[in-house]
């Protein structure tokens, strides 16, 4: 008799451990996915957490973190325009994060090239963003027969190259669910990810994200950790919020608040009155102005942007911001 297949015994099963990016949120080797609402802050928190990987820097409740190679790979979001500043924005070293070549870019999850990369690059971090854009046209995103089939090969190559990979994914649109059902397409997504991160807005205040480890395979579900995109520095980490529930998230998506005004709004304002009143004034004094009002320098760098007409300009050694009423273009040179 013939047989076409082999077992072993327990005892030959060579035992390891499960080594993390981030714990207990990401682990190396395995599916991480990362889900919430358009808007709300999942490709912010994704972006810092491959900042952090490539840079070396501490993500909250880890005492260290080696610099690593970071592939990311997007369709929604420019690569030149918004995915690099934002990047250089939350601290990333420029050189260990790496992007697809426009005329080489994976079109779905089971192209050779996402394998070659991670082989070439040793990248200790993949994030692909959104997964239903490399889930391929012809699969239905709803069938856990084709999910599975697409999905498979990708843990099996987090698992070759002991990668992280992060998917990350929008919600259905369905109400009154538990939040493990909420993730978009079949519940495959779910069943194969060993974490999954659910991002959302805290119900008292529009202003602040949180992210609720709502799927936790391989260890005990982590603490909720909050973050800001309006602080002085952009993304700023808040403490005090590790109560937040899934259930909490899902409330405030049903039920938004009224969004309250941010830094960058008050920044803005404060310009708009200036120059209702004033066509010109030295740079270090309109920062000084600013610092009176609790207004840093960078977020009035970037409320500048907001002003029509409003512009940098040297005359001999001293800088000026200069209001041009015939010009409606946004912002001029930073000095």
């Amino acid at each position: 008799m013939n047989n076409n297949f082999s077992l072993m015994s327990m005892a030959e099963v060579a035992k390891e451990n499960i080594e993390w990016l981030w714990y207990p949120y990401i682990p190396y080797g395995k599916i991480t996915i990362i889900q919430g609402n358009p808007g709300d802050g999942k490709t912010n928190l994704a972006l810092k957490i491959a900042a952090c990987v490539s840079s070396g820097t501490i993500l909250p409740g880890l005492p260290e973190l080696i610099p690593q190679n970071v592939i990311y790979l997007s369709a929604e979001d420019g690569v030149r325009d918004t995915i690099t500043p934002r990047l250089e924005e939350c601290g990333a070293d420029s050189r260990n994060i790496l992007f697809f070549k426009d005329e080489n870019k994976p079109s779905s999850l089971s192209d050779r090239l996402i394998a070659e990369a991670l082989e070439s690059s040793g990248a200790r971090l993949l994030v692909i963003d959104p997964i239903q854009a490399f889930i391929g046209s012809r699969t239905d995103m709803n069938k856990a027969n084709e999910v599975r089939e697409k999905l498979r090969p990708v843990g099996d190559l987090a698992e070759k190259y002991k990668c992280a990979i992060i998917l990350i994914g929008h919600l259905n649109k369905s109400q009154g669910l538990n939040s493990i059902y909420r993730g978009i397409g079949s519940m495959d997504f779910t069943a194969i990810s060993r974490s999954i991160l659910l991002v959302g807005r805290h119900k008292d205040d529009a202003n602040l994200r949180v992210f609720v480890h709502n799927k936790s395979s391989l260890c005990p579900q982590g603490a909720s950790q909050a973050f800001r995109l309006d602080g002085p520095h952009g993304f700023e980490w808040v403490g005090g919020y590790d109560d937040v529930t899934a259930d909490d998230i899902l409330y405030a998506s049903r039920n938004p608040r009224p969004r309250t005004e941010t830094k960058l709004d008050s920044a803005v304002k404060f310009l708009k009155t200036y120059f209702s009143e004033h066509s010109e004034v030295e740079a270090q004094k309109i920062v000084e102005l600013a610092r009176e009002k609790n207004i840093c320098k960078r977020t009035l760098d970037e409320a500048k942007k907001y002003v029509p007409g409003l512009k940098s300009d040297k005359k001999g050694s001293e800088w000026f911001w200069i209001l041009n009423m015939d010009q409606t273009s946004e912002g001029g040179s930073d000095e």
